[in-house]
C-alpha cells in the first residue's frame, strides 16, 4: 500500500477542479498515465487513490461473499460513488458534483 505524507489546503475552481499539488504528485510515479480514482469516504469525507491502490481493492472486494447480504449492501453502497481522475495539462482533476455534495465541499478542502 502507498503511504502518503503531508496535508494540503486546495481551492476548487468554479467548474469542480482542483490543482493536484506538485508534492503529493511527486509521491505518486506515473499518476499522470495511472490516474487517480474518488470515491466517498466513511465520514462524509473523499478518499483518492492512485489506480494501482485501488485495483488492489478490488481484488480484496471480489472476494467477499456475495451470497451475504451485508457484503452486497457493502459493495454497492462502496463502489455507487466511484469516480475516475485525469490530470488535466494544467495537473488539475475535475472532481464529480455530486461528490462535492457528499463531501460537503464548496470552494475549499484539504488533502490529507
Amino acid at each position: 500500500m502507498i503511504e502518503l505524507t503531508g496535508e494540503y489546503i486546495c481551492k476548487l475552481d468554479a467548474k469542480g477542479r482542483m490543482v493536484v499539488p506538485a508534492l503529493l504528485k511527486k509521491q505518486i510515479p506515473n499518476i499522470e498515465q495511472e490516474g487517480l480514482i474518488v470515491n466517498r469516504g466513511f465520514e462524509k469525507n473523499l478518499v483518492i487513490y492512485p489506480r494501482s491502490e485501488w485495483s488492489k481493492m478490488m481484488k480484496q472486494i471480489a472476494r467477499l461473499n456475495k451470497f451475504k447480504a451485508e457484503n452486497r449492501n457493502f459493495i454497492r453502497k462502496f463502489l455507487s460513488g466511484a469516480a475516475e481522475l485525469t490530470l488535466d495539462a494544467a495537473n488539475r482533476v475535475l472532481i464529480p458534483k455530486t461528490l462535492l455534495e457528499y463531501a460537503g465541499i464548496n470552494g475549499e478542502l484539504m488533502l490529507a
